[in-house]
């Protein structure tokens, strides 16, 4: 049984209804690396808002502009070591999670600014979609920073998902020009038609050392719960502070599949926490996990695709990123 918002603890980053730590006082703020995707899914006035959010609070700021895969990384990187208190990540769940790969081990925390098509991070740990207020996080009286777990596969990090076989053909058929012009609701209108004829494979999952086999046309190593826009997220057990993954597997397109997923979307377990672990659909938690498939199935990180794989390993990294919330 979940407990209820008023009995849990006052201090929590606001979106993750399961977390039971106590953040650690926010530092003292005056330098900022900014790390920008410019191919992110908004059309808004990123230097100039944030300039006037910094400039009012006294704080300085420097922005990373990223021209290919791998700059957001290596930028923060380079400004975690390079004496800046804090780097900001701008752009979709792809750039925050190069971000957090950069920043990663250093003690700098992430700062976390939306500008993506589905910002699922930042949904799921409260961080307002709107840009001036993402960025005020920063001067707030109440912010904290949190140690956020995140998945490993790799030598990358995921903070959101790795999907593979529908959910990842999701990914890699939303194009960018779709996502531009219709936002979040190009992942669903992919969704729809790959779920017309998913694709079906033999799934070995070999999870901290527990061998589970099963027929499936989507699976998905999770870190949070939420899905997208419209409050749809999978079970709230899903947390990114809890020490765990989650792996689901989803074993058909068949109606008693539809309706687990349906059931666990919409929210209805959201109250007692009905096991979401059906004929149709397996939910399992653990540490560590190996996937294997055949046929080789495509394999998305954080919405960004990677291509058709035969095996993955999956490895949580608790507490791995400290976050400003």
């Amino acid at each position: 049984m979940e407990a209820d918002d008023d009995e849990r603890p006052s201090v929590r980053p606001a979106g993750s209804d399961g977390c039971r730590i106590r953040g650690s006082p926010r530092p003292a703020i005056e330098r900022i690396a900014v790390v920008i995707n410019p191919a992110a899914g908004r059309a808004e006035p990123v230097l100039a808002t944030l300039n006037r959010v910094f400039r009012a609070a006294g704080i300085a700021w420097q922005p990373f502009v990223t021209l290919e895969s791998g700059d957001a990384r290596r930028f923060a990187s380079e400004a975690a070591r390079g004496g800046f208190d804090a780097v900001a990540g701008y752009g979709g769940d792809g750039t925050i999670s190069e971000v957090a790969l950069g920043v990663r081990g250093s003690g700098v925390p992430l700062i976390v600014l939306p500008g993506g098509t589905g910002n699922v991070v930042a949904q799921e740990l409260g961080v307002p979609l709107e840009l001036e207020a993402a960025a005020a996080v920063v001067t707030a009286d109440a912010a904290r920073v949190f140690a956020l777990d995140a998945l490993e596969f790799d030598e990358r990090y995921a903070l959101q998902r790795i999907g593979i076989g529908a959910d990842a053909e999701v990914q890699r058929d939303s194009s960018r020009e779709a996502k531009d012009r219709l936002g979040w609701f190009a992942y669903l209108l992919s969704a729809l038609e790959q779920f017309r004829e998913p694709p079906i494979a033999e799934y070995v999952i070999e999870l901290d050392g527990e061998r589970h086999e099963s027929t499936g046309v989507a699976c998905m190593v999770a870190n949070v719960g939420r899905l997208g826009r419209a409050g749809l997220r999978f079970s709230r057990t899903i947390d990114p502070f809890d020490g765990r993954l989650d792996v689901l597997l989803v074993k058909s397109t068949g109606l008693d599949a539809i309706a687990a997923v349906g059931a666990a979307l919409i929210g209805l377990e959201a109250n007692d926490e009905a096991d979401l672990d059906t004929d149709a659909l397996w939910h399992m938690q653990g540490e560590q996990v190996r996937i294997m498939t055949r046929p080789k199935q495509e394999v998305s990180v954080d919405g960004e695709p990677l291509g058709p794989l035969g095996a993955i390993d999956v490895r949580l990294q608790p507490g791995a990123i400290d976050v400003l919330l």
